[in-house]
């Protein structure tokens, strides 16, 4: 077995198997599946002690089509992703026809041969995975997807012209510094900074709706938006500096510029980045 004589292992199996007692996988099947996605084999441990393995338990057992692991699907988490994709306000689409795309989209093999419900790595929250997988699927049903995704050049293209000539120079000419720099710093935040961006910017989620998903307080909510973005801003700004030789009159200019930028610059990227859905 995977992880025979570890201490956190056994703790975390142990939790694992309370959280779906109704599921009962061989033990050594669902620790080679967890190995499978550990970044680093030689510190299992340490891992171990950050991964949700209560989800990771439920998805083997979906994976291996387990009756009780899939009743537990549907049962105790579809309805959850329904709820969220209800908030979208659509008419045209029910939550249960999504719901039945999801099942297929998760649990079907796609054109490479594997289930998608493979590619969840148990580094951030299950049902978060599964709302993002489902509401774009809301979206390709109601036909919104294509209209909704813009590239970037379209994007920025959207901004007013900048009345400072100043400005308008800076943007011309530092345009692609700026896309690199704001890259740069998007790469740097955590992956669970990267999805609350993604579910509050790309897909429409309140402050509300993000609170009900990751089980908090719709204040603390806010306040991770507000920290992300300052921490996102402040990411960008040091990349930018470290990219340009500018005077302190120049640079603050360009930040004046970038500021203006920033938000759809955020949805831009996020955007590109959403063609599958992050792996938690």
């Amino acid at each position: 077995m995977a992880f025979g004589g570890s201490r956190v292992w056994a703790e975390r199996w142990s939790e694992a198997r309370r959280a779906w007692p109704e599921l009962r996988l061989p033990e050594e099947h669902f620790a080679d599946f967890v190995a499978e996605r550990l970044a680093s084999p030689d510190c299992p441990d340490e891992e171990l002690a950050s991964l949700r393995l209560s989800d990771l338990y439920l998805a083997c057992g979906c994976l291996r089509h387990d009756p009780a692991a899939l009743s537990a699907l549907e049962q105790r988490v579809f309805p959850r992703v329904e709820a969220a994709v209800r908030r979208l306000g659509s008419s045209t689409v029910a939550p249960q026809d999504v719901s039945q795309r999801l099942y297929e989209k998760l649990l079907l093999p796609g054109p490479d041969g594997r289930l998608k419900l493979a590619n969840y790595a148990g580094r951030g929250d299950l049902l978060g995975w599964l709302c993002i997988v489902a509401i774009r699927e809301a979206r390709a049903l109601t036909g919104r997807a294509g209209r909704e995704v813009a590239s970037e050049e379209e994007l920025l293209e959207r901004l007013d012209a900048p009345a400072d000539p100043e400005l308008g120079y800076l943007k011309q000419h530092y345009l692609e510094e700026f896309r690199a720099a704001f890259g740069e710093a998007l790469a740097a935040l955590e992956a669970k900074e990267r999805n609350i961006l993604r579910f509050r910017l790309v897909h429409d989620m309140s402050i509300d709706d993000l609170g009900a998903l990751y089980h908090v307080h719709r204040a603390t909510c806010a306040r991770w938006v507000q920290r992300i973005e300052h921490r996102l801003f402040q990411l960008t700004r040091e990349a930018l500096r470290r990219r340009l030789t500018l005077s302190e009159g120049e640079f603050d200019s360009v930040i004046r510029l970038l500021q203006s930028q920033l938000y759809v610059s955020v949805v831009a990227l996020l955007h590109r980045q959403a063609d599958d859905p992050p792996a938690p």
